[in-house]
């Protein structure tokens, strides 16, 4: 496994870890997640940061390929992304809960949207050849 690869995988697995501790936090606290009629629990934080995550390091990788700012243009896609995220507590759940599932989205989007960014070179020229990636410091 390339050291970029390995370094998405951490990502995503990191962004599942922050959102289940989030959500545990919630449940805790007493927090009630329901949104219309559905109660959000683990797996559904789970499953939703896993797709997000897999379609996000899809993304990066198809960014890191045909964009000469790779790093750029997927700040301003990820970041675009996750405010549409937020569209779906804002319409589906009441203020207390709604505010609640935004804070799990921003903390999954912010792990995943930094952690993939430093995968991403911040400029590929025209002569370079195709590649996954250039993980950076």
């Amino acid at each position: 496994m390339s050291p970029t690869s390995l370094h998405r995988l951490t990502t995503v697995a990191t962004a599942a870890a922050a959102g289940l501790l989030g959500w545990l936090g919630l449940h805790v606290a007493g927090a009630d997640l329901v949104a219309d009629t559905t109660t959000v629990g683990a797996v559904d934080v789970l499953v939703t940061t896993l797709v997000a995550g897999a379609a996000g390091w899809l993304t990066a990788a198809l960014l890191a390929r045909t964009t000469h700012r790779p790093r750029t243009t997927w700040t301003l896609l990820s970041t675009t992304a996750l405010s549409a995220s937020m569209l779906g507590p804002i319409y589906s759940a009441p203020e207390l809960t709604a505010v609640a599932l935004m804070g799990l989205h921003l903390v999954v989007g912010a792990v995943l949207v930094g952690g993939f960014a430093t995968t991403l070179a911040y400029r590929r020229s025209a002569a370079e050849p195709q590649q996954d990636g250039v993980l950076t410091g």
